[in-house]
């Protein structure tokens, strides 16, 4: 048998990492929010351990450079996560051997 708010039963709350999103709540990818903005619109952010292992070094290393303002970051509430944009411009400004400087006298 069933069980949950259809027979008269408490319903859970919703576990850790689950929507919010009420059942039957319309939600459309890229659709315009009331403010302007559209889902598609916005980067895809990714973690510190995604960058930990893009970049090769632990992701203690990655928080440090985050507690010293090294590396370009975005805070969404307590997370922190970072826009791949900006960390390829981040890596490109400080490349050095590049194939460009070859051959050049200092």
């Amino acid at each position: 048998m069933a069980s949950g708010a259809l027979n008269g039963g408490a319903v859970s709350p919703p576990q850790k990492g689950s929507s919010s999103v009420r059942q039957g709540t319309p939600v459309r990818r890229g659709a315009v929010q009331s403010d302007g903005i559209s889902a598609s619109s916005l980067p895809a952010l990714v973690d510190i351990e995604t960058v930990s292992q893009a970049l090769g070094i632990s992701t203690r290393q990655v928080r440090r450079f985050v507690a010293e303002n090294h590396i370009p970051f975005v805070r969404v509430g307590h997370l922190i996560r970072f826009d791949p944009d900006e960390l390829n411009q981040w890596l490109d400004a400080r490349r050095s051997g590049s194939v460009e400087d070859v051959g050049r006298n200092p």
